[in-house]
């Protein structure tokens, strides 16, 4: 296949994304793909430039990547594509709008208040309160963790707001359920094995993913336990309640009396030497390479079904 690599891009998870961006661009030349990489900093490249290959691949994390955008000017220039579709990339990153659909979906997930960065502090504290504490406040788009904060009272608001307001216009007020995290990685039919997640810090920050060492990962190799089909059976219905396809990761957390909770989806999920995805689809019996092969495929063979019966 003749690979176009998007990664890179402007957000605050370029980093993360140059990283993923280079083992998939290992794996699928060490299977003999050619590989073109771009790296859409300044701008994604030109509809002619993505007609000139099979079939696009999207590492690109965060802002500009996970959103939607990139996703509707490849739906515009009638391209494959990996991954979900602009709507529910949008709705995914969104974590307002992702709750929104799990609760539709009646899936068990921790309650939350919305706020805009410019409500006087006063109006977001009394919001708080009608959560059970710790909370976590998180930016409304953004991944990775970054700029996340798990604060106690409503006195450890205004600062835990300054986080969100470097990054985003909005944010969430979450409360913050006490459990083991878990992530399921997901791949249109497939279902991987969960990877427990034992952050050696209070919660699964920006540095416990993408650190060597700061976190260990547990993936049972053998038969799925009765608590890990439902971890998966709750994942994958977190995965069609926002309208994933392709490739994508349910992150979650199970409470001390075992019930799962959703938290978010992620449509571009990292592929880097200490990704979760990656690792559940090696338990699973597939290389780095083999996924991402089975990826563009899948891109290729969805793009025709638009074309046939014209529906995103």
């Amino acid at each position: 296949m003749d690979v176009l690599l998007l990664m890179g891009g402007a957000s605050a998870e370029r980093e993360i994304s140059l990283l993923s961006g280079k083992a998939v661009q290992a794996a699928l030349l060490n299977l003999g793909h050619h590989v073109t990489v771009h790296d859409p900093i300044d701008a994604p490249p030109a509809a002619d430039v993505l007609q000139r290959h099979d079939v696009v691949f999207l590492a690109l994390h965060g802002t500009g990547g996970e959103d939607g955008q990139i996703q509707s000017l490849l739906e515009q220039a009638n391209v494959p594509f990996t991954g979900s579709n602009a709507d529910a990339s949008r709705i995914a990153f969104h974590k307002g709008l992702s709750k929104i659909r799990f609760q539709q979906a009646g899936l068990a997930t921790p309650d939350a208040e919305p706020f805009r960065i410019d409500e006087a502090i006063e109006k977001i504290q009394n919001r708080a309160a009608r959560l059970v504490s710790p909370w976590f406040v998180k930016p409304d788009a953004q991944g990775s963790s970054l700029g996340v904060s798990k604060i106690d009272s409503p006195e450890d608001l205004p600062s835990a707001v300054d986080s969100v307001r470097k990054l985003d216009k909005a944010g969430l007020i979450e409360e913050a359920i006490s459990g083991t995290e878990w992530t399921v990685g997901l791949f249109d039919s497939v279902t991987f094995p969960p990877v427990a997640i034992q952050a050696h810090r209070e919660f699964n920050t920006y540095a416990a993913k993408y650190e060597q060492a700061a976190a260990k990962h547990t993936i049972n190799r053998g038969a799925a336990t009765e608590a890990e089909k439902q971890l998966m059976a709750v994942a994958r219905e977190a995965y069609q309640a926002v309208g994933a396809t392709g490739l994508a990761r349910v992150d979650l957390i199970c409470d001390v009396q075992g019930n799962p909770w959703i938290l978010e989806v992620n449509t571009i999920p990292g592929m880097t030497e200490t990704s979760t995805v990656p690792k559940a689809a090696a338990a699973f019996g597939w290389s780095l390479g083999e996924l991402c092969e089975r990826m563009c495929a899948a891109a290729i063979e969805r793009q025709h079904h638009r074309n046939w019966t014209g529906n995103a």
